[in-house]
């Protein structure tokens, strides 16, 4: 992919047109913007253009949201003792693919301009928001005798009131497309079993 910065400094002579060039900066654009408004925006401009095909955009939108999401989703898992891929089916379905929405709706709203730190802490304190609620509610609590079967989960949460049924349709698909993220990772207290003094980055390095 070409960076927003070279798409501007390409030779005139190239062969590229205007419209060419154009299309770079809309790429570049598509690849560091900071909403999920300017990237559907952008999504469908190349698409627009024939530069992407609907599939590829919803791909590329699914990475952007997992990017925001899926260590937020593992890391309230971990606290409450549910599967991760079971917080993101629950995100995708209410969120689409913007977890600022998600944030906001659980009392954690993304104040225009905040840095992507701040903006991944909140996104983080909605997930575990989530998985508090789901685990704390009494009426709910029938469900954790199966938490650690996603489809099995979802099928006694709706017996108990808390979705839709329609929104059984789609939830045990989502966590298995998510089941990626409850992978179990040998990082317990952040550290490799095999050595105990490296951190999880180190230890991935020295697989």
């Amino acid at each position: 992919m070409i960076s927003k910065s070279k798409a501007k400094v390409l030779p005139q002579n190239s062969g590229r047109t205007y419209w060419d060039r154009a299309s770079d900066e809309i790429f570049a654009d598509l690849l560091t913007a900071n909403s999920c408004t300017e990237r559907i925006a952008l999504g469908d401009a190349c698409m627009g253009r024939g530069l992407l095909s609907a599939s590829i955009s919803d791909a590329l939108a699914l990475v952007y949201f997992l990017a925001e999401t899926v260590v937020a989703a593992q890391v309230a898992a971990r606290r409450y003792g549910l599967q991760a891929s079971v917080l993101l089916a629950i995100a995708r379905l209410r969120s689409g693919y913007d977890p600022a929405d998600w944030a906001a709706d659980h009392g954690y709203p993304v104040p225009p301009g905040t840095s992507a730190l701040d903006r991944m802490h909140f996104i983080e304190q909605s997930f575990i928001e989530e998985a508090r609620s789901l685990v704390t509610k009494r009426s709910l609590s029938p469900a954790m005798l199966v938490a650690g079967d996603p489809a099995a989960y979802f099928k006694k949460l709706c017996e108990l009131g808390w979705c839709e049924p329609f929104e059984m349709l789609d939830l045990p698909g989502l966590a298995r497309d998510f089941s990626f993220a409850d992978k179990p990772v040998a990082l317990e207290m952040h550290v490799d079993p095999r050595n105990p003094g490296l951190t999880p980055s180190v230890a991935a390095n020295a697989c």
